[in-house]
């Protein structure tokens, strides 16, 4: 278990298997999936329960190539991101549209941030990270229409709570 109390066991279990098509599939006009949002918002515990479940979102890009670090770097959330590089299968080594690193596209005044996923960058290798699996992504997997889901932060939460709740009573 990590300082933010999210364990980071990788196990698989039945709501990990179930779990991963939707939280692939479900995504905004922009590309968002629910671990893009949760990062942009700081909503660190949420990022680490869905980094949890369904690893293979991870590093996932949006529309403009972002992955939830980098979204989370841009907005300067340093919890969220230093929360995130605990999770082997978030990878820093990713460029995004424009060709920038996470850190890159951090804050101006986010030193911190700019060090640790520069840091982390150079620990990894850049290429062992494993892609979603073809029956996640592949034929006949396109997005939902972003009219048929509310991504809402209202909703997510509601939705993240909801979740909690179910593997809470699965453990007992």
């Amino acid at each position: 278990e990590g300082e933010d109390g999210v364990s980071r066991d990788n196990s698989s279990s039945s709501t990990e298997t179930t779990l991963q098509p939707v939280i692939v599939k479900l995504t905004n006009p922009h590309g968002h999936t629910c671990l893009h949002k949760a990062a942009m918002a700081n909503q660190t515990e949420n990022v680490g329960l869905l980094l949890t479940l369904v690893p293979y979102c991870a590093n996932l890009p949006d529309k403009e190539g972002n992955t939830a670090l980098h979204l989370a770097c841009m907005k300067g959330h340093k919890n969220t991101v230093k929360a995130m590089l605990t999770f082997d299968c978030v990878s820093a080594s990713l460029r995004n549209s424009s060709g920038q690193f996470p850190e890159e596209c951090a804050q101006i005044k986010s030193k911190y941030i700019k060090k640790i996923v520069t840091k982390r960058r150079k620990v990894q290798t850049g290429s062992g990270f494993p892609s979603p699996p073809n029956s996640l992504i592949g034929e006949g997997s396109a997005p939902v229409a972003a009219e048929s889901i509310d991504l809402s932060l209202t909703a997510f939460d509601a939705q993240m709570e909801r979740l909690r709740q179910d593997l809470k009573q699965n453990s007992l």
